[in-house]
């Protein structure tokens, strides 16, 4: 048998299943619903009440198999602003507006039912959105401005080219410059190194990928433990690197040689000297770990 590819394709193809209802069957499912939410809860129902709760329960389940296309249409349109969320968050929140939907679809005001229930799907899923999709919580009306500037600036590049300025943006949006400045600030994405890699053969999070940096190289602070360090491995270069290196900076000036002279003093070219000099820095920066080539310059003037 083979596999679907996702869960959202087995609920398509679920709800392929049930076909879509005409006006009538929607007026006479709805009002059975009705009668059944009019009893209430009852302890001890009569026969004929029995008969309304089991008649209303099965024509509330028709409602909700044969609409599942609409709650997971709708949701695909949310679907590249979802932030956290996935799809089949998206989907599960659509489908507890349709269940509201139907608790309070009203037959007899002659409103189509897929008409009606989208409201309530779609605020499910911008509800979810606002309140869960970011690490770091907003209010719903910066989810809104965000939302609104970014559907202004992505349409106004589209036609000129160029990004909006600013001030026009935040007009737009109704709200101030700075505000709007500081709304766009948390529209980075953040992931929580806790979540799983997308795309990895092996289940593996991003906890397990980021470098531990407390064993990356010698941890020093005191410059004259760096100084002896860094001089250390320099001892260890080959004898050019070694010759340049302490030529540039153990010259006992408070300027490095430059690469002009240091050529003319080993008889080559400045720019043979230049990538002398780096690779012997390269060298360094392999061996000492996530100390930076300033750092090493430093040590080494400190040194002289």
């Amino acid at each position: 048998m083979a596999h679907l590819a996702s869960s959202v394709d087995w609920i398509l193809k679920q709800s392929h299943r049930y076909p879509l209802l005409t006006a009538d069957e929607e007026i006479t499912l709805a009002r059975q619903v009705q009668d059944w939410l009019a009893l209430g809860e009852i302890k001890r129902p009569t026969v004929k009440q029995r008969a309304i709760i089991r008649k209303g329960q099965r024509a509330r389940e028709r409602f909700y198999l044969s609409n599942i296309r609409l709650a997971v249409n709708c949701a695909g349109k949310y679907a590249g602003c979802s932030g956290t969320l996935t799809l089949e968050d998206l989907i599960q929140e659509g489908l507890l507006g349709l269940d509201s939907a139907i608790n309070k679809f009203d037959p007899t005001l002659g409103y189509k039912f897929s008409t009606y229930s989208y409201w309530w799907i779609r605020q499910g899923i911008i509800r979810s959105i606002n309140k869960y999709s970011r690490l770091i919580h907003l209010p719903t009306a910066a989810n809104d401005s965000i939302r609104k500037a970014m559907d202004y600036m992505r349409d106004y590049s589209r036609i000129h080219g160029k990004l909006p300025p600013v001030a026009e943006v935040a007009e737009v949006c109704e709200i101030g410059t700075r505000t709007l400045l500081a709304y766009l600030n948390h529209n980075a994405s953040l992931i929580s190194l806790d979540s799983l890699m997308p795309n990895s053969s092996e289940p593996s999070t991003w906890m397990d990928v980021v470098a531990d940096q407390s064993d990356n190289g010698p941890q020093v602070n005191d410059s004259e433990v760096l100084a002896d360090v860094v001089l250390r491995e320099v001892n260890k270069l080959p004898e050019q690197l070694q010759r340049i290196v302490k030529q540039r900076y153990l010259n006992g000036e408070k300027r490095p040689t430059t690469y002009k002279v240091l050529g003319q003093e080993i008889g080559t070219s400045r720019e043979t000297v230049r990538h002398l000099h780096d690779e012997a820095l390269n060298s360094l920066r392999l061996k000492l770990g996530d100390l930076r080539g300033q750092d090493y310059i430093q040590a080494l003037q400190s040194a002289a």
